[in-house]
């Protein structure tokens, strides 16, 4: 017999924060080293939905147009060379080197200056479609998602946890307590408060927060039909801006990173718009400051 699951989510649909508020990238696994945790289930995450989310029978859409990561300077191609033999060598990817003269037949609107890593198995899907469709497998295996309900307060006595849950969609403010055997905090961007309601004061975690805005074209430019990232700055801390596309083959750009105070502030720092711009138009050049605005942001 198995447990019953229940989904506890405290905004009135799921999937409104981190889980929507990103690229929407299917990744390859190109980034982490090879012995990771986060190597292993990107690759197996990646093998899942173009193996097992057949667009048609569950309605999650996705398209595999691969990415190019994209070399400007003799530095970069050197980073790009270690990325390639770590991606075929040790993680057995099925990456590419191509010369940056053959990038104009493939992509002319992209600028390459030294090479080009393509990664054929990254893609695109609608973070959406797949939040519609975890949703429904949980509800056919007999879990329940709980939705407009916040987690206040966590107590564990006699192997038993009680959620203290307070009613967020209206005003009633309706509080209720749900006893449970085990739970799992994948509260994303408040774990660390949920974490906290039951650790005592010494062990008690604190997350910081970092906020990536995201810019889309105001007129119409030369189309992309793959992903396009620069390689990754020094600083490990993001993949850089990059240019993406959604499954309407619309472009849009980001995200950049400034650390908040807040996970609730998701307002579009526009004076990110120019650095932004300088980032974009060392490898698609076809646009001024003008032609972008604010689309969203994400916070990570």
């Amino acid at each position: 017999k198995g447990n019953k699951v229940l989904l506890i989510e405290k905004n009135h649909r799921t999937g409104m924060e981190t889980s929507s508020r990103n690229s929407e990238v299917i990744h390859a696994g190109l980034y982490y080293p090879a012995d990771s945790l986060k190597a292993k289930l990107c690759i197996e995450g990646n093998h899942i939905i173009y193996n097992e989310l057949n667009p048609r029978k569950t309605g999650v859409d996705w398209i595999k147009c691969g990415k190019w990561i994209v070399a400007q300077t003799d530095f970069e191609d050197a980073i790009l060379e270690d990325m390639y033999y770590k991606a075929k060598h040790d993680l057995g990817l099925p990456v590419e080197l191509i010369p940056s003269h053959k990038s104009q037949w493939l992509e002319p609107a992209i600028t390459v200056e030294r090479s080009i890593l393509s990664s054929p198995t990254s893609g695109i899907i609608d973070s959406h479609s797949l939040m519609e469709y975890l949703t429904t497998v949980i509800e056919e295996n007999d879990g329940e998602v709980v939705i407009g309900t916040k987690v206040i307060d966590v107590n564990y006595n006699n192997a038993v946890y009680t959620l203290l849950c307070q009613e967020t969609v209206n005003e009633s403010n309706e509080k209720v307590e749900i006893n449970v055997e085990n739970v799992i905090n994948a509260s994303g961007l408040y774990a660390d408060q949920v974490a906290n309601m039951l650790l005592p004061p010494e062990r008690h975690v604190k997350q910081y927060y970092a906020r990536g805005n995201y810019f889309k074209l105001t007129q119409s430019t030369p189309p992309v039909r793959r992903l396009i990232y620069p390689v990754p700055p020094k600083n490990g801390k993001s993949l850089g801006t990059h240019l993406t596309i959604d499954l309407d083959n619309q472009i849009r750009f980001g995200p950049d990173l400034e650390y908040i105070d807040s996970p609730d502030d998701y307002t579009v720092n526009l004076a990110n718009l120019k650095p932004a711009y300088e980032a974009i138009r060392r490898y698609y050049p076809h646009i001024q400051p003008e032609d972008l605005e604010a689309a969203y942001s994400g916070i990570r």
